[in-house]
């Protein structure tokens, strides 16, 4: 009974602010903000016969466990009456005010929204669990990493997954250096396959696809174009090939740029 008053207590806190709680996300505002609505959806749709349903099925339960000799009829009585309350209150009631209305702020987007309708048990849960995780997280980077490295609390839930995605929708914007990769494909590489130089499989199960494609022993020709030679220049596989691996490395250097300023960071390389 000490812990429920206690619970009580505790969720009861806050209970006249303008709004009765904040919920802290890590780069996944949206997502919690889409299960909120849902759950006020639910909430608010419980009309008043199925709340009366719910309450008879209880108070059924509770003549049926009061009329067991083997407890004290008054106190079990008590103790559902209680249970009944509480439930009700914290779980399935969800009216548009104050006491029922979170803020949703993520500490890596700065992105928030306001989630009203939700009933004090979930938002308060939320909330007390998501300053938690804020306050142990701090406490274990302060300790346990170095300064200004990527962190959970400054780059967000599953920030490799999000920056390989960026990365792998980037595009070469240089129209010369895709128009001499492609030809270098279809006359150098191509040619390798089908002559039998170059094992398919060596392209499929790679992983240094560059190191592969680019180390041709072809001397067939191939064209390079370039912003002073746009008609193209006639130059063999393998010196077109040492050319494009050369200038990959520095788009490559251009993308990682791009995906760190995406995420709102600086790229720097030691």
């Amino acid at each position: 009974m000490i812990k429920l008053f206690l619970t009580l207590v505790v969720f009861m806190s806050g209970a006249y602010a303008a709004h009765n709680g904040v919920i802290y996300t890590w780069g996944y505002a949206s997502v919690i903000n889409d299960i909120l609505q849902a759950v006020k959806g639910a909430i608010t749709g419980i009309d008043t016969l199925v709340k009366s349903a719910m309450a008879i099925a209880f108070f059924i339960f509770a003549i049926k466990k009061a009329m067991d000799n083997r407890v004290n009829p008054v106190m079990e009585f008590g103790k559902l009456s209680i249970l009944f309350a509480g439930v009700s209150y914290f779980f399935l009631q969800a009216p548009d005010d104050d006491k029922h209305r979170f803020v949703i702020e993520d500490r890596v987007t700065g992105e928030m929204h306001t989630v009203s309708q939700i009933p004090i048990g979930i938002g308060k849960s939320f909330s007390m669990f998501t300053i938690l995780e804020d306050g142990i997280a701090e406490l274990m980077e302060t300790h346990f990493s170095t300064p200004e490295s990527i962190s959970y609390r400054n780059a967000g839930l599953g920030y490799s997954l999000t920056t390989h995605d960026n990365v792998s929708k980037m595009r070469i914007m240089d129209n010369y250096y895709i128009r001499t990769y492609n030809e270098y494909i279809s006359q150098c590489v191509f040619y390798d396959i089908a002559s039998g130089v170059i094992d398919v499989s060596m392209i499929v199960d790679n992983d240094n696809l560059a190191g592969t494609i680019f180390n041709t022993p072809s001397s067939r020709l191939t064209n390079k174009y370039t912003p002073t030679t746009p008609s193209g220049e006639t130059l063999s596989c393998k010196e077109v090939a040492t050319y494009l691996s050369n200038t990959l490395g520095t788009y490559i250097g251009d993308v990682e740029k791009v995906a760190a300023a995406m995420n709102g960071e600086s790229l720097v390389n030691f």
